[in-house]
């Protein structure tokens, strides 16, 4: 620590002045030499340090000569014993130290410090142990092993050739020239001068210049003319300024090794140019960094370094600091924000440091040292010519020259403290007295490898490990990762393998030697990993480098996989001398010299591009030619233009072509396209490829325009890898061509298919790197292949802002129409269109069937062969495919008895004729087995190519069978030159799972009776379970264990489709779940056994599960109602929204198992706010109690409580680096933590009101605080001090955000407006008005494009972040919005409420997505963890809620309401059940199976009541839209509407006899009317609030009705005369027992009351419910009560008692409605609520206690484990358990083996 003045603020608090100080630190010192002189280093150490430490406490104004010279005098003294222990380096640092106080004394000492004569590299070590000792505390010891020396000896140096040429014939290359223009001599340079300027002019002619020309130019800057140098920077200037290319790093690096040879005397003359350059790459670097291109990144900062690197050990001067090295600072310190570009950016920053901006400065700095010149050609005399003894001396006046600049100085200070130690010296040995020389000592550090860079320039490899292992440098970090990047350049660059391997071993040294280290281990593995793959070094090369990566741990080798070869060769590469000719050829006119290769490449003055013409013709010829395929061509010909929409829950649909042509004019870099099988997707992208290739060909500016390849990825052998360069390979085109194309052409590539390749977990953008081509990418898909959180396979990493996706929409009737007309046109088959057209109107069901222009051409193609009306409205998806696989078969052989076949031929066809049809199914069926169990869409097989290979593709693509070939020839199979697939993927999909239903269906157990036999809801399910046997046995090797059909969506599709068509399929995959109990080898079959069930809707409500093995299985959405799951395997088992509620889990093993929700956080305050660290390890919860807590988000676990605000905190936000946390607080002040200690950092004071919002800027160097006292106040970040205050709010600012590229502020404010502002001046930018309310959030999208803005006025409004322009308002919330913020993708919005809600919005259209429900209070923060997986919101009700944000994306497919339910009734017979839901809809459904049935649709408002009439016929129902409807029962036909009533209809109800409908509604009365005619009659008023629910007497006399105007009436159900009134609270629900003795009404006092219904005397109160009553049932025996509740629970009482018999828990919201039933079975409760289900329940008694289970669920939206018990269950996290515990499970899990290891240890 530097040696300071320290704030009177700390003398006051410690209480001391500095006659006490003096007096303490110099006890101190007394006290450490008499320890030194009694040898007891270690103490002495410390007291030296505690001298130093208090004298440091006193104020500079305090310190006096007398004080400098003790000070002087401590330093000194403790260098003496340094030096006398023979801690030269040591004693050099306290002496340097001493200067500060007395120089004099400080420089005497310096001077007699003398190194010995002998080695110096005993000295060093000698110092090193010294160190050591004196740290432990041990006397010093000199036997301490040397390591093994890597480098034994340097190779002898070889002179530079100096032969020089007068005449241009004879000059050999540029080098020769150079040399020659350089010679004083030459007597004819005039012709020399005129080649060179000749060779340039060719240079300049060429369009392409790839690294070889550059490489031929670079010598010529280099010679005395300055015009060849300044052309020549001119030319790059003009290369990096164009900004729509993509910039070559080739480039850069010729700059670099242009500016390191050039002469000194070039140097002032290139100046304004180089700045030039500097300013064109500040551009160029700003623009070209996407957040997270990391890659393609890393080249562009590397050359820029090089260049940097160049002009620091140049001396190139007058670079402006204002107009260049400032700016160009900023934007590296923003890269360096990004960890992958860190250190490289950090690098580059110190380069420029070494920059100076004053000549006169800087020929004093460069000029002096210790008598070593460092010009750049003594230095390399200096490490070719001295011992060993000087060389380490040599480097240190060369770093004190090289960075002893007053401004560098400055400037590398304000980096180290920037990076926070980043570049570090662990091993500190004098501690406390030499802090601050060791600091100044350890910026020197890039000084150093400068140095080491000319060692490694003159090839003085012992020079350069003797610097690398001895320096004084040699442990810290920056200059660790240097040594890694020139060990590289070692490997790289020569060609003696002892040398290459010896630099190999130094590198995997530095891992063992470095561990503290990661990113010095992370770069060896990198380095290692590229030299185990590339191709430049020779195989033992190779060998060892790989060796050295198997040594690694697994960890470590996953990481270097990952490596991709971003190596850029050093200035000093010898290969930069090695140049070509063939500029100079032309330039001499001797192209007879040229080789073939050469002539080729120089052709029109631009090639290769000029010869790709003829080349991109040929790839459009090649498509063209490909459209010519049958069913391509058959397929556009009838292409009709889809729409699309963007999200699964989107209503809006668009046009799909104009959504893509504006994603091709937009800057988004991929566009997803998805669609489900048949929807197509394929025949989209040919038809956008064609259409694109002809805008191609009619363009005026072909160059500019660019060029579509569409790619089928299925075709290519490995779509995972370098796919662009694989495709343009097998057109023919070489790899300077595709080069070429890369760096100037732009691309539209269309990638076909991404769900039929084999490998899809990979990143598919970055694994091929997409990012290296100028394009935009089209990436078609089913979504069903991508997995959940699938987006960042697609996009550069870092860049989620880049992606957009959109899905294909069904076919609508119009078009189903127009696609009937254009396939009648083209296929002329035997029907009309307008026969179609009729048939699809007489069986309207047959359109859902065909939404998609896959499955409408296959029912178009079999429709006529249907006979009669039945047949056609039987058919199914499956019957489809079935048909048309049927129908091609036939047709084909029907073709093959009409032409005539050769003799072999023809006998074939006759053995085949009469079972033609089986065995082209069977063909058919076992090639696509064949290929699915090798992962294939497409399979490639050649006779001659591959016909002795005799492998599976020969038996059915080889030519020796005659019957194989004609079964070939006619299967449902397109052929590409020798590449065979199935005429559309989902034929394929189909076959296999036709497959495996006909091997199951085979087996002994099979019922073939009730194959079409709809099977009949749970018991069936429960009685085949029951018949199977413990010892049922299955074939391990049968196709359902064979495959996992667990992943693979389209087959599970077609298994699930035959499941639901019968009962027969369902006891064979039973099964298998019972034998994978018995057996463990089967359970991949039972896996997708269950999970083909539960797809099918299949419910295991009480069945005996125990120790079935399904690891792995998707049961998303299954209901185990009490099942018992004792000792099972649930591994990895996917239980997203299933239905778990007493189910019994206890043993189970459920490792790996996937919920799909997390944990509740709860809180001792409310939550105020919520952010994740950029890493997303971390969240920070800031809470209204003044306090901060911090989770580790593995485990939900708090790390920290950061206590120190003296009220509520009210905003908490991450550095970008992750090092720091600030926090607003109500106590006017932000606070800065150290994130990873907790440990408090600086107070900014300033603000004279509450804070409310704070931000860190994108760089990190700055905080942004808005305030309730009206302003935005700026920070320094690090400092804590205040910058400009940004004033022009004229109420409280609540929310500010910095843009991404930290220019611009946007700050939210009470005066209903948001403001923009400039960060660098502070002037205000737009004024964004349009909110009606207080703007409470603003938050940028991560393109910085848009702003997003929450309000009081309960909206989120979109606006354009430059114009200011408003975009869409967000409407949907019934509260105001507390919150915003974007995804990291920028495709969805968040938004927290006062509705307790927190909803997502399609960022760019502003559509609605999911609503995520749960919190009790406001919303008041939401957080996006980093990688858009997980979404945090804290809220005023004590808790933070984690979301999944891809919620509805994912889950299973609901069936049933889209909202609330709020009646249920049963039919009188039992057998049906009606729902009535504010989705507007009445529902229907069978209630035995919980199979849906019709759904009526007429209402336009909410569906708030639905009854049964007496007789089962009709329904009424009652809705917001003021009117009663009936519906016939059975066939849902609308009836008669009842209209009168002027508000909402809250109950209706029919009176026992059917004659007579009631109702009650919000306009206060209740309505009688006629049932048959819908005629009113008498209207019964009476109440003065909204009645809420009527009902008849059992007896038909009587009408009860409650009220919210805390009445029960009864009336007279004949004349509508009032009779009793019964006071109480709110009614919601009122029902009469089945004699007609009491009534019991629902309340909101949160009771259900009895009532005597002829004298309205009260009975008992039930109390039990915590929320009010909204529904109340009696049981049809009048025994039972069952009241619903908005505390989310039913609740069972005895009638008579009053006793609560059993409460039903597992409901995600309010239950509305109840129903009852008894059946000879049983008695049954129905259910209907907010979460949007309707569950039947069995009710039973056992034992004297009721029991109650589920029966079936229409569907559900949460997961559900009341009452589950999870003892001993094995291998479950402490996330999910946490989770388990809060939904209700009970028990206590097995410890997983690291908690049991803990606990032991403990």
């Amino acid at each position: 620590m530097k040696i300071s003045a320290v704030s009177s603020f700390k003398r006051s608090v410690l209480g001391h002045d500095s006659v006490y100080y003096v007096k303490k630190g110099t006890d101190y010192l007394n006290r450490a030499e008499q320890q030194h002189h009694n040898k007891r280093f270690s103490e002495a150490q410390r007291l030296f340090g505690k001298a130093q430490h208090t004298f440091n406490k006193i104020d500079l104004s305090d310190k006096t000569d007398t004080l400098n010279h003790t000070l002087a005098q401590a330093y000194l003294e403790y260098g003496d014993r340094l030096r006398d222990c023979g801690a030269l380096l040591e004693a050099r640092a306290g002496y340097e130290a001493a200067r500060v106080f007395d120089p004099a004394l400080a420089n005497e000492r310096l001077q007699a410090l003398v190194t010995p004569k002998s080695s110096l590299v005993q000295a060093s070590v000698s110092d090193m142990v010294m160190a050591l000792a004196i740290q432990s505390g041990k006397p010093p010891s000199l036997s301490t092993p040397i390591e093994t020396v890597y480098f034994k000896i340097n190779p002898a140096w070889v002179k530079a050739d100096e032969d020089v040429s007068g005449e241009p014939k004879n000059i050999r290359n540029t080098y020769h020239l150079a040399r020659s223009l350089r010679s004083a001599d030459l007597s004819n340079a005039q012709e020399l001068n005129e080649l060179a300027r000749n060779i340039l002019e060719v240079f300049g002619q060429r369009d392409y210049k790839d690294l070889a020309i550059w490489r031929e130019v670079i010598p010529l800057a280099a010679t005395p003319d300055p015009v060849k140098c300044r052309y020549l920077i001119g030319k790059a200037h003009k290369v990096i300024a164009t900004q729509e290319k993509l910039l070559d790093p080739s480039v850069l690096q010729s700059m670099a090794v242009m500016i390191h040879h050039l002469p000194e005397s070039l140097f002032k003359s290139s100046t304004g140019d180089l700045v030039q350059l500097l300013k064109a790459l500040i551009k160029r670097l700003s623009s070209e960094h996407q957040p997270g291109n990391t890659q393609s990144f890393q080249q562009l900062l590397q050359t820029t370094s090089q260049v940097l690197d160049a002009m620091a050990k140049a001396g190139v001067t007058g670079i402006s600091r204002t107009e260049v090295q400032e700016p160009l600072d900023q934007i590296l310190a923003g890269l360096g924000q990004e960890p992958a570009l860190r250190f490289q950016a950090y690098y580059a920053r110190q380069a420029l440091a070494h920059i100076p901006n004053d000549e006169s400065r800087w020929q004093e700095i460069w000029r002096r040292g210790s008598g070593v010149v460092v010009g750049a050609v003594t230095l390399a005399s200096v490490v070719r010519t001295f011992n060993s003894d000087d060389l380490l001396k040599a480097l240190d006046s060369f770093s004190e020259a090289f960075s002893g600049a007053v401004e560098t100085v400055k400037r590398l200070a304000e980096l180290t403290t920037e990076l926070q130690g980043f570049g570090a010296t662990v091993q500190e040995t004098g501690q406390a007295i030499r802090d601050s020389l060791s600091q100044k000592r350890q910026q020197r550090w890039y000084a150093a490898l400068q140095f080491m860079d000319t060692c490694l320039e003159e090839r003085q490899w012992v020079q350069f490990e003797q610097i690398a292992r001895q320096s004084e440098f040699s442990g810290n970090e920056a200059f660790l990762l240097g040594v890694c990047q020139r060990l590289e350049h070692i490997v790289r660059t020569q060609k003696e393998e002892v040398t290459q391997k010896a630099a190999i071993t130094f590198l995997s040294d530095l891992v063992l030697n470095s561990p503290q280290y990661e990113q010095v281990q992370q770069a060896v593995y990198q380095v290692l990993s590229r030299l185990a793959k590339t191709q430049t070094v020779s195989e033992p090369i190779h060998t060892q480098a790989q060796q050295a990566l198997d040594q690694l741990p697994a960890t470590a080798q996953a990481q270097a996989e990952d490596a991709e070869d971003l190596y850029l060769a050093p200035v000093w590469d010898p290969a930069w001398q090695q140049v070509g000719t063939q500029l100079l050829y032309q330039a001499r006119g001797d192209e007879h010299f040229l080789t073939q290769f050469q002539t080729t490449a120089l052709q029109s003055n631009k090639a290769p591009l000029a010869l790709l013409g003829k080349d991109i013709q040929k790839l459009e010829a090649q498509y063209t030619k490909s459209l010519k395929a049958d069913e391509v061509k058959e397929a556009l010909e009838m292409y009709t233009a889809p729409q699309g929409k963007l999200r699964v829950e989107s209503t809006e649909h668009f046009d799909l072509e104009d959504k893509v042509n504006a994603f091709l004019q937009s800057d988004k870099k991929v566009l997803l396209l998805l669609g489900e099988g048949g929807s197509g997707k394929s025949t989209f992208n040919r038809h956008l490829a064609r259409r694109l290739w002809t805008d191609y060909q009619h363009t005026d500016h072909a160059q500019a325009q660019p060029i579509p390849l569409f790619i089928p990825l299925a075709t290519l052998d490995n779509p995972g890898k370098n796919l662009i360069e694989q495709y343009l390979r097998e057109q023919g085109l070489s790899e300077a061509q595709i080069e070429a194309l890369r760096c100037e052409r732009r691309f539209i590539f269309i990638l076909d298919g991404y769900d039929e390749i084999a490998h899809r977990s990979q990143a598919f953008y970055a694994g091929n790197k997409l990012e290296r081509w100028q394009a935009q990418v089209i990436i078609s898909s089913r979504p069903e292949y991508l997995g959940t959180n699938y987006q960042n396979k697609f996009y550069p990493p870092g860049s989620p802002s880049v992606l957009e996706e959109c899905r294909l929409v069904g076919f609508s009737d119009q078009l189903i129409e127009k696609y009937i007309d254009k396939y009648v046109e083209y296929a002329q088959p035997q029907w009309t269109a307008e026969a179609y057209k009729r048939a699809f109107k007489d069986i309207p069901e047959l359109k859902e069937l065909v939404r998609t222009p896959f499955m409408l051409k296959m029912t178009l193609e079999v429709l006529p062969k249907l006979e009669g009306r039945e047949e056609k409205s039987k058919l199914t998806r499956i019957r489809l495919y079935e048909k048309f696989v049927e129908n091609w078969l036939n047709r084909s052989q029907d073709r093959l008895a009409r032409i005539q076949l050769n003799p072999e031929e023809q006998k074939a066809f006759e053995k085949l004729d009469g079972e033609f049809t089986s065995h082209g199914w069977a063909y058919s069926q076992n090639l696509a087995l064949s290929m699915y169990e090798k992962q294939l869409v497409s399979v490639t097989y050649s006779e001659a190519k591959d016909g002795e290979k005799a492998d599976w593709r020969a038996r059915y693509l080889g030519d020796a069978e005659e019957t194989t070939k004609l079964l070939r020839f006619n299967a449902p199979l397109s052929r590409q030159k020798d590449q065979y697939r199935f005429i559309h993927k989902s034929i394929q999909d189909y076959l296999v799972a036709r497959a495996v239903w006909e091997e199951l269906e085979s087996g002994a157990e099979f019922d073939a009776s009730v194959r079409g036999v709809a099977w009949n809801g749970m018991k069936s399910v429960q009685c085949l379970w029951e018949k199977l046997m413990d010892s049922n046995q299955v074939d391990s090797e049968g196709l359902l264990n064979r495959f996992n059909l667990v992943e693979d969506a389209a087959i599970q599709r077609f298994l699930v489709e035959r499941v639901e068509q019968g009962q027969g399929l369902v006891k064979q995959l039973l099964g298998w779940i019972k034998a994978s109990a018995q057996t463990e080898s089967v359970s991949q079959g039972a896996a997708n056994a269950m999970t083909i069930l539960v797809g099918a809707g299949i419910q295991f409500n009480g069945m005996n599960l125990q120790g079935i093995r399904i690891p792995g299985a998707d049961l998303r959405g299954g209901v185990f109602d009490s099942a018992r799951l004792q000792g099972a395997d649930l591994s990895g088992v996917k239980l997203r929204q299933s239905w778990l509620r007493e189910a019994n889990l206890s043993g189970a093993q459920m490792a790996g198992v996937q919920f799909g929700e997390c944990p509740t956080l709860k809180e001792e305050s409310e939550v105020r706010s919520c952010s994740y660290s950029p890493d997303g390890k971390i969240c920070a919860i800031g809470l209204k109690n003044g306090t901060i807590s911090v989770y580790n988000t593995l485990n939900w676990e708090k790390m920290h409580t950061l206590q120190g605000h003296t009220d509520r905190v009210i905003s908490v936000t991450y550095s970008p680096s992750g090092q720091q946390i600030a926090s607003g607080s109500a106590d006017y002040t932000v606070r800065l933590w150290d994130a990873h200690s907790g440990q408090p950092g600086p107070t900014l004071q300033g603000h004279t009101d509450r804070v409310i919002s704070v931000m860190y800027s994108p760089s990190g160097q700055q905080i942004a605080s808005g305030s309730g006292d009206h302003t935005v106040r700026l920070w320094d970040a690090h400092s804590g001090q205040p910058g400009p205050i940004l004033q022009g709010h004229t109420d409280l600012v609540s929310s500010v955000a910095y843009s991404p590229s930290g220019q611009q502020i946007a700050s939210g404010s009470a005066d209903y407006t948001v403001r923009l502002w400039d960060v660098h001046t502070g002037q205000p930018g737009p004024t964004l008005q349009g909110h009606t309310e207080a703007v409470n959030s603003v938050a940028y999208s991560p393109s910085g494009q848009q702003i997003a803005s929450g309000s009081w006025d309960h909206t989120v409004r979109l606006w354009d972040a430059y114009s200011g322009q408003p975009g869409p308002t967000l409407q949907g919330h019934t509260g105001l919005v507390s919150s915003v913020t974007y995804s990291p993708s920028g495709q969805q919005i968040a938004s927290g409420s006062a509705d307790h809600t927190v909803r997502l919005w399609d960022a760019h259209s502003g559509q609605p997505g999911p609503i995520l429900q749960g919190h009790t209070g406001l919303v008041s923060s939401v957080a996006y963890s980093p990688s858009g997986q997980q979404i945090a919101s804290g809220s005023a009700d004590y808790t933070v809620s984690l979301w999944d944000a891809y919620s509805g994306q994912s889950g299973p497919t609901l069936q049933g309401h889209t909202n609330s339910v709020y009646s249920v009734a049963y039919s009188p017979s039992g057998q049906q059940i009606a729902s009535g839901s504010h989705d507007n809809t009445v529902r229907l459904w069978d209630a035995h199976s919980g199979q849906p049935g019709p759904t009526l649709q007429g209402h336009t408002g909410l569906v708030n009541s639905v009854t049964y009439s007496p007789s089962g016929q009709q329904i009424a129902s009652g809705s917001g839209d003021h009117t009663v409807r009936l519906w016939d029962a059975y066939s849902g036909q609308p009836g008669p509407t009842l209209q009168g009533h002027t508000n909402s209809v809250y109950s209706v109800a029919y009176s026992p006899s059917g004659q007579q409908i009631v109702s009650g509604s919000m306009d206060q009365t209740v309505r009688l009317w006629d049932a048959h005619t819908g005629q009113p009659g008498p209207t019964l008023q009476g109440h003065t609030d909204l009645v809420s629910s009527v009902t008849y007497s059992p007896s038909g006399q009587q009408i009860a009705s409650g009220s919210r105007d805390n009445t029960v009436r009864l009336w007279d159900a004949h004349t509508g005369q009032p009779g009793l009134t019964v006071h109480t609270s709110c009614v919601w629900s009122v029902t009469y027992s089945p004699n007609g003795q009491q009534i019991a009404s629902g309340s909101h006092d949160n009771t259900v009351r009895l009532w005597d219904a002829h004298t309205g005397q009260p009975g008992p109160a039930l109390q039990g419910h915590t929320s009010p009553v909204i529904s109340v049932a009696y049981s049809p025996s009048g025994q039972q009560i069952a009241s619903g509740s908005m505390d989310q629970t039913v609740r069972l009482w005895d009638a008579h008692s009053g006793q609560c018999q059993a409460v039903i828990r597992g409901f995600h919201g309010s239950i509305h409605s109840i129903a009852w039933k008894a059946t000879p079975d049983g008695t049954y409760l129905v259910t209907g609520g907010r979460d949007r289900s309707v569950r039947q329940w069995q009710v039973s008694e056992k034992e004297g206690q009721v029991q109650v289970h589920l029966y079936w669920s229409s569907t559900h939206e949460v997961l559900a484990v009341a009452g589950a018990s999870i003892q001993g269950v094995q291998g479950l996290s402490q996330v999910n358990k946490r989770l388990l515990e809060q939904r209700g499970a009970v028990g206590e899990p097995a410890l997983r083996f690291h908690q049991a290891t803990k606990q032991l240890s403990n």
